[in-house]
C-alpha cells in the first residue's frame, strides 16, 4: 500500500507543469519532478547535488530567509536563457523546531503571462492615449466650429456697403 501511495504521488508530482525540487536543509538535491528534469539548463536535478542559483536568483540565499521567518514563503524572478521569464520560489518542506530540514523549490516559466501583461499595459496606455487625443481635439473643434461656422454665414459673404 505504501508504494502505491509513493507512485500515485510520485504521478501527481511529474504531471506538474512547474519544476518541483525538494533538497535537504543543505540545499542538496533529494528528487525532482519530471519538468525540473526538463529544465537542466538552469536547475540541478541530479540527487545529492547542491542547489545553488537559478538564473540571476541565488536559491540558498533565499531560504536562508525562510530559516529565519517560518511561515515565510519566498518569491523572485530569475531570466533563463533564450529571454524566458522564471518565477522561483523556496518554501520550508518539514519543519523541525528551529531550522527547516528540506525546502521545495518550484519553479515556475512566466514567460507568457508576463508577455501579456505587457501588451495589455500597451493597449491601456494606446487607449488612455486615444482617449486624451479625442478630448483634445473636441476642445480644438469648439473654438475652430464657431470660427468657421461665421466665415461660412450669408452675412459675412457680402461686400461690404460704401
Amino acid at each position: 500500500m505504501i508504494e502505491s501511495e509513493q507512485d500515485r504521488f510520485r504521478s501527481i508530482l511529474d504531471s506538474l507543469p512547474q519544476a518541483v525540487v525538494l533538497t535537504d536543509a543543505a540545499m542538496r538535491v533529494v528528487q525532482a519532478n519530471a519538468s525540473a528534469l526538463g529544465m537542466a539548463d538552469v536547475l540541478e536535478t541530479r540527487p545529492g547535488a547542491r542547489l545553488g542559483a537559478i538564473g540571476d536568483v541565488d536559491v540558498p540565499a533565499l531560504a536562508t530567509g525562510i530559516n529565519d521567518d517560518p511561515g515565510t514563503v519566498t518569491s523572485e524572478e530569475a531570466r533563463r536563457p533564450g529571454g524566458r521569464t522564471l518565477a522561483v520560489t523556496v518554501s520550508r518542506a518539514v519543519a523541525t523546531r528551529d531550522r527547516a530540514s528540506g525546502f521545495v523549490v518550484v519553479v515556475t516559466d512566466v514567460t507568457e503571462a508576463r508577455r501579456l501583461q505587457d501588451r495589455l499595459a500597451q493597449a491601456e496606455k494606446l487607449s488612455s492615449l486615444g482617449r486624451m487625443l479625442s478630448g483634445v481635439a473636441h476642445e480644438l473643434n469648439n473654438p475652430l466650429a464657431s470660427v468657421s461656422a461665421s466665415h461660412s454665414s450669408p452675412q459675412a459673404r457680402l461686400p461690404a456697403r460704401l
